[in-house]
């Protein structure tokens, strides 16, 4: 008698080349997900910031046209008391009062005084001037008035140099943004 060889002819997976494909598979679309998250939650941060960074813009950008066309520009004051009054880099104050285009007295200020809110009042409303209700804190915001003398001496135009520190709450972060800009007055000064 002959030992026959027995030839095994089986094709196929084990269970164990099985559970291993799986494990690799499972291993590479957890791998895959967590990446598509952490991309999406910092496309949502960045579309939280610039959508920050746009409200800062319109911001500035509404007071300074307003500056522009503006007169008799002073650091302080208030609706019933104006007279052009020079505070230069030394001396700036945290609200700026001018008579606007129209004739009216405008104050820009901060809500809470040192920060908060940027505010505009004009013959008494006072209003906050921002494209949204709490996305933007001004953590500080100073104007600096230069050229409001009168006479041969003086010969520099008016202009108000704002500075200002901004924090935008971008959803679960938080970015602080430092600004400066200088408007100076549209019409000649006399």
């Amino acid at each position: 008698m002959s030992i026959a060889k027995i030839q095994d002819d089986s094709k196929g997976f084990t269970l164990l080349e099985l559970m291993v494909a799986v494990a690799v598979f499972v291993f590479v679309v957890l791998i895959g997900t967590g990446a598509f998250l952490t991309v999406l939650n910092a496309q949502r941060k960045a579309s939280s910031l610039r959508v920050a960074q746009d409200n800062i813009r319109f911001t500035m950008e509404y007071m300074t046209k307003e500056i522009r066309m503006g007169t008799l520009y002073t650091c302080g004051g208030t609706e019933g008391v104006l007279g052009p009054q020079d505070c230069d880099f030394g001396s700036g104050k945290n609200y700026l009062t001018f008579r606007n285009d129209d004739g009216a007295v405008v104050v820009y200020k901060l809500s809470g005084g040192s920060s908060g809110r940027l505010q505009k009042s004009v013959g008494g409303s006072t209003y906050y001037v921002s494209s949204s209700e709490s996305d933007l804190t001004f953590k500080s915001l100073t104007f600096y008035v230069t050229g409001t003398g009168n006479g041969a001496a003086d010969q520099e135009q008016p202009k108000v140099t704002i500075t200002a520190e901004v924090e935008a709450d971008a959803g679960k972060t938080k970015s602080t943004f430092n600004l400066q800009t200088t408007v100076s007055q549209r019409s000649l000064d006399s």
